[in-house]
């Protein structure tokens, strides 16, 4: 049951992965990281447009549902049939649970630098090749974790976990939210 669940919103999360992603390029003009990043940081006043809040708003709930968070699954819980995400760590056991959990964290991280380095903090990265400059990066890239992991606690703590049915409704809401920001930079233009 839980991997099916697991299916199910994976399938449900496609889509809007690739409207999101669609939707950042489309605001930024370009689908080059580099350069959907400086569109934000060089005239600061597109950092508050409301296509881009609302991208990180859409951005923010997939990340909360691709990974197992509460409202949509709780990752503490220990209830087989209420599981989700962490279902599928269940059939595991020894180095295959190791590296489920691993690729989970990784995936974790990998959607959390993207959502923080190229939408909501994009300055503090290093501006050059130099291992000087990546180096001081690093700590800057650090502390953008520790406050979003913060945040994500409060969000985690404020919320109760929806049924089942009502998952679909939370990334439609997302899905809804990117379309919505993109109709608001077609309007902006």
């Amino acid at each position: 049951m839980g991997a099916s669940r697991t299916r199910m919103v994976g399938f449900l999360a496609g889509p809007v992965f690739m409207i999101v992603f669609f939707t950042v390029s489309f605001v930024a003009g370009s689908t080059i990281p580099y350069i959907v990043q400086k569109h934000w940081v060089t005239p600061l006043s597109n950092f508050f447009e409301p296509s881009h809040i609302l991208l990180m708003l859409a951005f923010l709930m997939l990340i909360i549902a691709e990974t197992g968070r509460i409202p949509v699954d709780n990752p503490s819980g220990h209830f087989e049939l209420a599981m989700i995400d962490e279902s599928k760590g269940l059939e595991y056991s020894g180095k295959a649970a190791a590296l489920m959990k691993w690729g989970g964290s990784m995936k974790f991280f990998v959607l959390l630098c993207i959502f923080l380095n190229v939408l909501v903090t994009p300055w503090g990265l290093a501006q050059g090749e130099t291992f000087l400059e990546v180096l001081l990066a690093i700590p800057f890239i650090l502390l953008k974790v520790f406050v979003f992991v913060l945040i994500l606690v409060v969000i985690e703590s404020s919320l109760a976990k929806l049924r089942l049915f009502r998952i679909t409704e939370f990334l439609g809401a997302a899905f809804v939210t990117s379309i919505t920001a993109m109709i608001t930079r077609l309007l902006e233009m």
